[in-house]
């Protein structure tokens, strides 16, 4: 089995999820020892998570990942796949090594990419279809267009040997939609007044990082605020206790979404007894948080599939 995420991927928890929960599913049937199982990340690092590592999780999941006997390769790039087997270049300071990991079962997180359409607008998305907003969610181009989530492009944390990008966890996306409702609202406002709609938004979403791992027996959690460095919280831990914060988080989840109240007082008041808030005025926004506004490298990286 080999699991992992490609060159470009920038969401990296749910492939280190992949491989632990289904090395406890297999624990749980008495065919683990039968199984070998692979970790290859793009990552310079086992545990950079696409954010140059958040906490002791450089430490931390190299950990537990031997302790399960799953083999890693970092800084890997996949040149291709088959039903048999998986073929990947290893970057090592200035020599690359290229091999074959057998495998009967495959799985890898992609990068992500927007619709083909949007590239066919001028100005409106960079070369692999996300959409360039600036720091209130809104198109460069267009002052009517606003986009959040995976359709949006974030610069990467840092320059990397195999190209990572940015992650963009759930807490970070309802921050990047609460921030768009806001603005849009605000330039409506702006437009029926007959003001500047341009100058009229001025919510910026936090960009940090919120995220319980399941990891099969266990779980983790990791806290980075902001995402990107320098930080003022820079939190991750292992724990079975963290096993009942995700199991827990997902019930009361499901019952924001039922409830229709996505964004509650109490949990605004706790997340800021920890210093973390959707959104702040963008006068009172740090240089770190503002978005990418330049285009894609032109070259893209291909893969190979039998």
């Amino acid at each position: 089995i080999v699991i992992g995420c490609m060159q470009g991927a920038s969401c990296f928890g749910p492939g280190y999820e992949y491989a632990l929960m289904l090395d406890n599913e297999l624990t749980k049937r008495n065919k683990r020892d039968s199984v070998d199982i692979t970790f290859m990340t793009s990552e310079p690092y086992v545990g950079h998570l696409g954010l140059g590592g958040v906490g002791g999780s450089q430490a931390e999941l190299p950990e537990i990942l031997a302790k399960h006997n799953i083999k890693t390769f970092a800084n890997v790039r996949i040149e291709g796949m088959t039903a048999s087997e998986v073929k990947y270049t290893q970057v090592e300071m200035l020599r690359e090594t290229s091999g074959v990991v057998p495998s009967d079962f495959t799985m890898f997180i992609p990068p992500f990419a927007g619709q083909k359409v949007w590239t066919g607008v001028a100005g409106l998305a960079s070369p692999n279809g996300q959409i360039l907003v600036d720091e209130h969610m809104r198109a460069l181009a267009f002052d009517s267009i606003f986009a959040i989530g995976a359709a949006v492009r974030l610069p990467a944390v840092e320059t990397t040997p195999v190209p990572t990008g940015a992650p963009k966890t759930g807490f970070m996306i309802e921050s990047m939609g609460t921030c768009a409702a806001q603005n849009i609202r605000s330039q409506i406002d702006a437009e029926e007044k007959g003001e500047d709609v341009h100058s009229a938004s001025h919510q910026v979403p936090t960009l940090s990082t919120l995220c319980i791992t399941d990891f099969g027996s266990t779980a983790g959690i990791a806290l980075a605020i902001p995402q990107f460095k320098p930080r003022r919280l820079d939190v991750h831990t292992i724990s079975p206790l963290m096993k009942l914060a995700k199991l827990a988080f997902e019930q009361y989840f499901l019952f924001k979404v039922r409830s229709g109240d996505t964004d509650p007082y109490y949990e605004k008041w706790l997340l800021k007894l920890v210093g973390l808030e959707r959104m702040v005025d963008d006068h009172s926004t740090p240089a770190m948080l503002k978005f990418d506004k330049s285009p894609l490298p032109s070259r893209t990286e291909t893969l190979t599939r039998d």
